[in-house]
């Protein structure tokens, strides 16, 4: 159980991943605050006669509704914009790693495989998202000192963070997610990333709104959510003496996943995710920045 700062907002989310080679495939997750506007979505399920609203259902007759409906059609497009969208693209991290092995002359298949490659970009995704060695930047940064920690911290580690997420695909999946997670309105003040938190002068500011931001994605990887709860508690421990948390109290767990039958913003976030999936393909990630609110690749944000 964290102590966490008292809840404030929240964000909802779901995801998709492209077209592909599946090792290569990007992972789109898309997100939207708690107080998005909705309208759009039950209208949309009456028109498609579902239960449920996913964006297969959608697709296939996305033309015919633009042409018959246009009204609809532009309260789906405006509705969607709302989604923050984060890529995970392994891609260029497997040509460099590719690229490191053949100038060293190795062999393809007996001084490496594509398993060796498959190993490399989830290593680099995972150390690319901000809680790779987040107890370590917690202890050097404190209060602004040097601070060595006198405790093994490995729990953090990128190799670690592999182990416990089972491979590429939770890499993906927990990488996308932690950039989620501390993708906050501070942060983007000063930063044009997730990773380098713990060197903005807002610091502070930017751990209260990750700590009092619920957190809730479609059921699909509960090994993320675990070791971001423990990233919650990790920040949330190292804070407690911060004027910003004097009233932190024990509360459930920040980040959930939840059935998308129940929840409209879960069915609008696979509609935005399904959306920037097929721009993803079609026109490429810049194409992305013109139809949602913020972008965010492999931690950076979009232009």
């Amino acid at each position: 159980m964290a102590l966490l700062y008292p809840i404030s907002s929240s964000t909802f989310g779901d995801s998709r991943e492209t077209s592909g080679s599946a090792a290569l495939r990007k992972y789109v997750l898309a997100q939207f605050t708690g107080d998005a506007d909705l309208a759009w979505v039950g209208r949309l399920r009456s028109k498609l006669v579902r239960d449920e609203l996913k964006y297969r259902d959608f697709q296939p007759i996305q033309r015919s509704i633009r042409s018959s409906d246009a009204e609809l059609f532009r309260a789906i497009a405006t509705g969607i914009s709302q989604a923050t969208i984060i890529v995970i693209d392994p891609e260029p991290t497997a040509y460099l790693a590719l690229n490191h092995f053949i100038e060293q002359q190795a062999e393809p298949g007996k001084d490496f495989t594509d398993a060796d490659i498959i190993k490399v970009c989830a290593i680099s995704m995972l150390a690319g998202s901000p809680i790779a060695y987040l107890p370590e930047k917690l202890w050097i940064h404190a209060e602004g000192q040097i601070v060595y920690p006198s405790v093994n911290l490995s729990g953090f580690a990128p190799d670690e963070l592999l182990r416990k997420v089972g491979g590429l695909g939770g890499a993906k999946v927990l990488a996308a997610r932690a950039h989620a997670m501390f993708d906050v309105g501070k942060k983007h003040v000063v930063e044009r990333g997730t990773s380098d938190f713990t060197f903005s002068p807002l610091r502070d500011l930017v751990f209260r709104e990750i700590l009092s931001t619920e957190r809730t994605f479609d059921a699909e990887h509960k090994p993320s959510v675990d070791v971001l709860n423990e990233a919650a508690n990790t920040i949330a421990n190292s804070m407690q003496k911060s004027p910003w948390f004097e009233h932190m109290r024990p509360t459930e767990s920040l980040v959930k996943e939840a059935d998308s039958r129940d929840v409209d913003l879960i069915q609008a976030a696979d509609m935005a995710a399904g959306w920037a999936g097929d721009i993803l393909e079609l026109q490429g990630v810049k194409a992305l920045a013109s139809t949602f609110r913020r972008v965010i690749v492999n931690g950076h944000l979009l232009d």
